[in-house]
């Protein structure tokens, strides 16, 4: 008698690390089925203002589109204006400024696809080179 009992607690024992093997492949191929349903990363972003940001919260650049055209401005670490790229219906256009704001490099391309360089220092006397 004793030894049906003793194949019985072995055989009790196997089923219960079926149940557990198969409860735990279960729950394996659940969670997989779970995380391969969430939805793919976006491809695209649509916006008309894209801020970003320094660890200060200040905006260091600025990618917009303007009534003329698409705008890239960017700012220093005192949140003065530095530089801007942008297109416009005349044509591109590239602005390097000062700490005063002020252009001191101006690369555009006029609507008849002339290039003009321009150059102005901080007396306000400006170099322009034209083709």
């Amino acid at each position: 008698m004793s030894s049906l009992v003793d194949r019985l607690d072995v055989l009790e024992r196997e089923n219960r690390r079926w149940k557990r093997g198969v409860l735990l492949a279960a729950t394996a191929i659940a969670a997989a089925g779970i995380l391969g349903m969430a939805p793919p990363p976006a491809k695209t972003l649509d916006l008309q203002l894209l801020r970003i940001v320094d660890a200060g919260g200040k905006a260091r650049a600025v990618l917009c589109m303007g009534d003329d055209g698409p705008m890239l401005s960017l700012f220093d670490e005192k949140g003065r204006l530095r530089a801007n790229l942008g297109v416009a219906k005349e044509g591109p256009s590239l602005d390097l400024l000062d700490t005063a704001e002020s252009p001191r490099a101006q690369l555009t391309v006029d609507g008849k696809q002339d290039p003009h360089l321009d150059f102005t220092d901080a007396k306000g006397m400006s170099v322009s080179l034209r083709p």
